[in-house]
């Protein structure tokens, strides 16, 4: 009988145990974000064709505008490795006609990206696109070095995780211990995303000509501190 009678103590013990257990510790989004120079374009080409009669006639049609774009690619001298491309995709889809009546038509899709390593050649190479038919051409900034700064961004966020545990183990009368895990954070914080962007939005004005261009690279971690 007493023995029964721990067991139940312990059970109804148990959820307070396990609770003040994860008092023992603080969960916190670290997050950081640097800007580096954007010294890359990136044109990604859509192909995109139709026919009203079959898949083949559209097919043909972006094969064709597929090896006039190979060529102009060579005629430009852009390396074969900063060309990457999609297989080309088919699909059948309906439209309404001016009668309100259902009509099918098959499209083919691909996307062709264009690395540009050059900023100056960009409204040259851009204007020979549009000039050869290439008119639906999405543009972006990018930079070589934006797989040169994981330690920065680490070491940033981590910091800016521990700042924030800071503040909350001493309104709540506790110390920070020691970090217990760091892994990637599920989602951002949404007040670090507002200063950040806030911040960028201060910086702006004037012609956009007299500001060398950036990129933004971000890191969010969910990180673990003991509490003591």
């Amino acid at each position: 009988m007493m023995k029964s009678l721990a067991f139940v103590s312990l059970l109804l013990l148990s959820p307070m145990l396990f609770a003040q257990k994860l008092e023992e510790k603080i969960h916190i989004t670290g997050e950081a974000e640097i800007e580096i120079p954007a010294d890359q374009v990136l044109l990604t080409v859509h192909l995109q064709y139709k026919d009203y009669e079959n898949v083949q006639t559209a097919f043909n049609a972006h094969k064709a505008a597929e090896q006039k774009l190979v060529k102009l690619v060579k005629d430009l001298k852009i390396s074969g490795s900063d060309v990457q491309y999609s297989l080309i995709s088919f699909s059948r889809q309906q439209e309404y006609t001016a009668t309100s009546s259902l009509r099918e038509y098959f499209v083919t899709t691909q996307t062709v990206n264009i690395l540009l390593k050059d900023l100056k050649s960009y409204p040259d190479i851009l204007i020979k696109l549009v000039n050869s038919g290439f008119t639906n051409v999405s543009t972006g900034f990018t930079s070589s070095k934006g797989k040169d700064f994981p330690e920065e961004l680490l070491t940033k966020a981590v910091e800016q995780a521990r700042k924030k545990a800071e503040v909350i183990a001493k309104a709540s009368g506790r110390k920070l211990g020691k970090v217990t895990y760091v892994g990637d954070a599920a989602k951002s914080d949404p007040i670090f995303r507002a200063e950040m962007t806030y911040a960028k939005a201060a910086d702006s004005g004037g012609f956009i000509s007299e500001y060398p261009q950036t990129i933004k690279k971000s890191l969010s971690l969910e990180v673990i501190f003991e509490l003591y």
